[in-house]
């Protein structure tokens, strides 16, 4: 029987989709500064445990729905079965028994064709020669039959005519009998795909019950988490707008802009400046800082040519490494070529030495003919 079928690639589809969001969404937490808290976010976390419930929950009552359709679809597709095959296996003995009843009454020994030939008792039963009206006073001992003579014809044709006129009606009945049983036939399988027809109408019309209230299912999950990812976003961007009003007034308020005069900056020493009381470089850390870039501008042109010069290197070596292979395969073919033609030299060399002992053995082992003394050794002895 069909089964109802289960969509699975959606289902993951949208599972894959939910955790890449969620993936997103995290990172999104984690990399940005501005709300990034440090330790658990009680309430993130909570929203996930109660998010991974609900789908838990959701896939159980699913799994439980698909379950039991599917146990109700074995349990009447069984049903159908069982009662098919025992119509099947009550026909089929009903149809034996006719045919047994049949043979025990129709088709005996004494019933065949041919009986009359093999009848135990044809001759207590055959009467005398002569047992005719015409012939009725004919002695024992005169002359009973002439060759030629038929006197059993009458009843022979009469018997005949009798065995033809039951064979046709036997025929007959047996033809109507085949036609009954072919429609009779015909009606239970055309019961039996009707209730099969049916049956799949049922299974079709469960599975699109099925698909449907999992769309809507699916529908209404996504509809929700759309509202939670809207929620979130809102909230998200409102804190968002809050922090950068909170930089915007610090940036205006701050030290930093207004030039207000504080202590020395340096405090640490003097590669250590706080970042909001720098007013700028003077004029030895200026130079500084150019001359600095001059020497990374002279160790970047001393790489550059550096760089440069192995190329030209490589270059050239792949040259000399281009011309060696080069004569090295035209070495490889002249020798390749020798080789050939030394072999090509040998071999028409045994060619000619296979002729000249072909030859040889044709003239010493052919043209020698066997004389009388050959064929006397033969058949000298018992053995």
């Amino acid at each position: 029987m069909y089964k109802v079928e289960i969509v699975t690639d959606s289902l993951q589809d949208q599972a894959i989709m939910r955790r890449r969001m969620m993936d997103e969404e995290r990172k999104r937490r984690f990399f940005n500064p501005k709300i990034r808290v440090l330790g658990n976010d009680v309430q993130t976390l909570e929203e996930q445990i109660k998010m991974k419930k609900e789908l838990q929950a959701l896939d159980k009552q699913r799994e439980m729905e698909m379950a039991t359709t599917q146990d109700q679809n074995l349990i009447t597709a069984a049903a159908i079965v069982d009662k098919l095959t025992a119509e099947a296996a009550r026909v089929r003995r009903v149809q034996l028994g006719e045919l047994n009843q049949f043979r025990l009454t129709k088709q005996t020994f004494d019933n065949r064709r041919e009986f009359h030939l093999n009848d135990p008792h044809a001759i207590r039963k055959d009467a005398p020669p002569r047992a005719t009206p015409d012939g009725s006073g004919c002695p024992v001992s005169g002359l009973q039959a002439f060759q030629g003579e038929d006197l059993k014809e009458r009843n022979r044709l009469a018997l005949q005519r009798e065995q033809m006129r039951v064979w046709t009606m036997e025929q007959t009945a047996e033809k109507e009998r085949k036609k009954r049983e072919d429609e009779e036939q015909k009606r239970k399988e055309a019961e039996y795909q009707s209730a099969v027809l049916q049956e799949m109408e049922a299974q079709r019309r469960a599975d699109d019950d099925a698909r449907a209230r999992r769309a809507r299912e699916d529908q209404e999950m996504n509809k929700r988490l759309a509202d939670d990812k809207r929620k979130r976003e809102q909230s998200a961007k409102s804190q968002e707008l809050a922090q950068n009003s909170r930089e915007i007034e610090g940036w205006l308020r701050g030290e930093f802009l207004t030039e207000s005069a504080v202590a020395d900056p340096d405090v640490e020493g003097p590669h250590h400046i706080r970042i909001d009381m720098f007013k700028g470089m003077n004029d030895e850390k200026r130079r500084q800082v150019r001359e600095f870039q001059q020497q990374q501008r002279i160790e970047s042109e001393m790489r550059r040519q550096h760089s440069l010069r192995e190329q030209q290197e490589w270059a050239q070596y792949s040259k000399v490494q281009m011309h060696v292979t080069a004569v090295m395969e035209e070495a490889e073919r002249r020798k390749g070529a020798d080789i050939a033609a030394r072999i090509a030299e040998e071999n028409a060399k045994k060619a000619a030495e296979d002729r000249l002992r072909r030859q040889q053995d044709r003239q010493a082992y052919f043209s020698n003919r066997p004389t009388d003394a050959f064929f006397a050794q033969f058949n000298n002895t018992p053995r």
